[in-house]
């Protein structure tokens, strides 16, 4: 809400006529928008209330109004509503540089540059705190949202363009436009002045109520079908790949069969290839896995064929996880998964600041298992032959028939999806004739007759057959490697050793195989699985790196809480390592953990040993059975008179045999 008399602090009479206009027009606008329709019965009063509303009016002292321009920031808006701003030059210019953009001026563009650069030069010198003047002018933002750059590119002024990119315009520079509604709401104005304005001073071919959150210049090159423009902005280090709020990359919105289309999906392609061989999959893999080397190149191997055009594009992928549990088989499905639909998360991620408008059903439904293109089925629940419908949907006549299935609902919303069946050998023999088809064929007929085609998704099974056999085999290797590399030395020692803690053939056709095959029953379903991954157990310095993890997590916990620093030395790491059972994995180490440091940790903190600023150690003592850990509380710095130490377990145990003592006396 402005005053006439703000109007009249505009810097000359042009803006000055300008911002009246605007606010005239605003005013017969906000007329015609809330009037309502009239019948001819009541046309007359509606007549006379007018001219009696008129006559008022012109009795009343003039009322503030809205003026589009100030309030939205238009050319002259932003110079009145930034008024107080220190440098008001350099808005001017950027507001003059996004209309010059828009209307394609490429000669007005240039002198702009040049007047601004001369400007700033003579009124700060070296005093300059902005770096390049000119980079920042040429990603200067509406205050609506999008580039100047943007502008240009969605309205196909190449030249304007190719100016800006060589001054330093971001290519990839993403719109913050939420649609006309979102924004008329976020700033208090009527949705109608916001797609005005985005007409006038951005584009009239768009859909104003839509979002443009995470539009980069791309994305409006696609959009306008210009082949020139995706061009120019490739050369300019544009990245094909950025995905908007929707989820969508710039090749989607480019018409199909289009050589934008083609030419955009190229770069996809390298971009991506570039990207997998700075960080390749292995890597990924390996910092949230511990280990299991043999299964990560396994996987990796498998999905590098897969995106690189090497694999079976009429068979899904297929897996069998095998091993004892807490080894990450499941932790490898999920790091696959977030790899394979890595640019889901991003454009989750963006839509975040929409969830806040959608009801709590919305969410719901968005939330679950499908996180990610992740889709996590547990097979126990289909112990039961009636319960195999439950993945493809009840049949005509059925309860549940208009629901669908889980399985074909998931790979509906994403086809790429990685599907975890977990503990697959708990599952009824009938759910497996129906993966049977899903793997062979690569589809899938849900209970209403509707195919679903899964040939891109990953299917993972995980299952415990043979963990006890895989188990022993895996100790047995891990004791061959400790004593094969106690007579070595070097780097060379070391890679033999990986390869000696592979699973052999012999293994595998002697032993497991025909268990598995004893409890499917069925060669050509083992026959339709594309690798079977063996997980072993863990070796000593694994178990380190697992022990390390856990002390690191919790040492954040106590900092961040309580205000205490736990610190640890390699002997308590091996003490610690000790409670390794490996039928449970890593599960088991966690376990140790908890019980012989946190519950030292809370059981301190309930009796007040514990204040913020201490620090806490990890000792170990020997006892006639195991080593145990102990908590050394240090209090004060070391040499000073304050300084004090306090041993947990010992200081327990004396008070509790003080409190005896005392009750048995009295």
């Amino acid at each position: 809400l402005i005053n006439f008399q703000i109007i009249g602090t505009a810097r000359s009479a042009a803006t000055q006529s300008q911002l009246l206009v605007s606010a005239t027009w605003c005013r017969r606008l906000s007329r015609l928008l809330t009037a309502q329709p009239t019948t001819q019965t009541d046309a007359s009063q509606s007549s006379r209330d007018h001219r009696r509303h008129r006559y008022e009016h012109r009795q009343q002292p003039r009322r503030p109004v809205v003026a589009m321009a100030v309030l939205l920031g238009g050319a002259a808006g932003s110079a009145v509503a930034r008024a107080d701003d220190g440098d008001k030059n350099s808005q001017a210019d950027e507001d003059e540089l996004l209309r010059f953009c828009r209307l394609g001026d490429a000669n007005k563009v240039q002198q702009l540059i040049l007047r601004h650069r001369m400007v700033r030069r003579n009124q700060l010198g070296s005093r300059d705190s902005d770096g390049d003047p000119e980079r920042r002018l040429a990603n200067a933002r509406h205050r609506l949202g999008w580039t100047a750059l943007a502008a240009a590119v969605v309205n196909g002024h190449e030249e304007v363009a190719r100016l800006l990119l060589s001054m330093g315009a971001d290519p990839n520079a993403s719109d913050t436009f939420s649609g006309a509604f979102s924004v008329a709401a976020r700033l208090g104005a009527n949705s109608a002045e916001v797609s005005s304005l985005r007409s006038a001073e951005f584009s009239e071919r768009l859909n104003h109520g839509a979002t443009f959150v995470g539009c980069t210049p791309l994305h409006y090159a696609a959009l306008i079908d210009s082949v020139a423009m995706v061009q120019l902005l490739l050369e300019a280090k544009a990245d094909p790949t950025i995905r908007n709020a929707d989820g969508h990359r710039p090749s989607v919105y480019a018409p199909e069969a289009s050589q934008v289309r083609r030419l955009l999906q190229s770069a996809e392609l390298e971009a991506d290839r570039r990207a997998r061989r700075q960080f390749p999959l292995e890597q990924r893999l390996r910092q949230s896995l511990v280990g299991q080397e043999a299964a990560i190149r396994c996987v990796a191997a498998a999905v590098r064929r897969k995106e690189n055009g090497w694999g079976d594009a009429d068979h899904p992928l297929v897996f069998l996880f095998l091993g004892s549990s807490g080894v990450g088989k499941t932790e490898l499905a999920k790091q696959v998964s977030l790899y394979l639909n890595r640019d889901s998360q991003q454009a989750q991620q963006q839509q975040q600041t929409q969830s806040q408008r959608q009801s709590p059903l919305q969410k719901q439904q968005k939330s679950g298992n499908n996180s990610y293109g992740f889709v996590r089925l547990d097979m126990s629940e289909y112990a039961e032959k009636h319960e195999a419908a439950k993945l493809i949907g009840a049949p005509p006549g059925y309860v549940g028939y208009e629901s669908g299935g889980q399985l074909t609902q998931a790979l509906q919303r994403c086809p790429s999806a990685i599907v975890l069946l977990d503990e697959v050998d708990k599952a009824h023999p009938d759910v497996l004739s129906t993966l049977l088809q899903l793997f062979d064929e690569g589809r899938l007929t849900d209970g209403q007759g509707r195919t679903v085609s899964c040939k891109d998704a990953v299917f993972i099974m995980t299952s415990n057959l043979a963990s006890d056999q895989i188990a022993e085999y895996g100790q047995r290797l891990r004791q061959a490697e400790a004593a094969g590399g106690a007579g070595r030395s070097g780097g060379a020692g070391s890679r033999e050793l990986q390869v000696e803690a592979e699973v052999s053939r012999d293994f595998k056709d002697t032993v497991v195989r025909p268990i598995l095959k004893r409890h499917f029953r069925r060669d050509e379903f083992l026959g339709r699985i594309n690798e079977i991954v063996y997980f072993l157990p863990f070796n000593s310095a694994e178990l380190a790196q697992l022990v390390n993890r856990q002390l690191n997590k919790w040492a954040a916990v106590a900092k961040d809480r309580h205000g205490i620093d736990l610190v640890w030395s390699g002997e308590a790491v091996e003490a610690l390592s000790d409670g390794y059972d490996y039928h449970y994995g890593a599960r088991s180490i966690k376990y140790e953990v908890d019980r012989q440091v946190v519950s030292q940790l809370a059981l301190a903190d309930e009796f007040g040993l514990l204040s913020s600023g201490d620090r806490v150690e990890l000792i170990v003592s020997d006892s006639a059975k195991q080593r145990k850990v102990d908590l050394k509380i240090c209090r004060g710095q070391p040499g000073s008179g304050d300084y004090s130490t306090v041993i947990v377990r010992e200081k327990l145990a004396a008070d509790s045999a003080g409190a005896s003592s005392a009750a048995a006396s009295e």
